[in-house]
């Protein structure tokens, strides 16, 4: 089933993208870097990852058995840099779940920015029945500007979903 023992994503090629439409996004960077930035998202995240070196391919499970795959092709060289094509496709589960991982992988894929997933507690006995506490972490915050700027020059970044938006 899904490895958790191996979080470290090594692909040793790509291949050239399909001639048919992908949902993909562009990322300067070797295959080496934007694989282990994926990786790395999804451990933080705590996404269980089965990741195939030969094929650049990796499937994925979330929360609430979310299943997504990811894709690496090679893409343009730009100037002097090569670039990693990412294709996320969801293959079963939360549509909203599938949402919150796509834009963390493209933002650590693209950016090396990494966001912990928030952990909210949905319990009745502490909160009572107040759904607004209990929905709290499910929001996306976009008011983050100080925090994004501390750690603008670190390679990745560990921040929660108060930081920067990333589209």
């Amino acid at each position: 089933f899904m490895s958790t023992l191996v979080n470290n994503w090594t692909p040793h090629h790509v291949n050239p993208p399909p001639s048919d439409d992908i949902d993909q996004v562009s990322c300067v960077g070797d295959l080496i870097t934007v694989a282990h930035r994926i990786s790395e998202c999804n451990r933080i995240r705590a996404v269980d990852g089965e990741y195939d070196d030969d094929t650049a391919v990796a499937n994925c499970v979330a929360p609430n058995n979310t299943r997504f795959r990811i894709v690496l092709y090679q893409g343009e060289i730009q100037g002097t840099q090569e670039t990693i094509i990412v294709d996320m496709r969801r293959i079963s589960g939360s549509i909203a779940i599938y949402q919150e991982e796509h834009h963390a992988i493209m933002c650590a894929a693209k950016f090396g920015e990494i966001w912990p997933r928030e952990e909210v507690s949905h319990s009745d006995d502490q909160y009572g029945n107040n759904e607004a506490v209990k929905t709290a972490g499910k929001v996306p915050h976009t008011n983050i500007e100080k925090e994004a700027q501390v750690l603008a020059d670190t390679t990745i970044h560990h921040k929660s979903e108060e930081s920067k938006e990333c589209n």
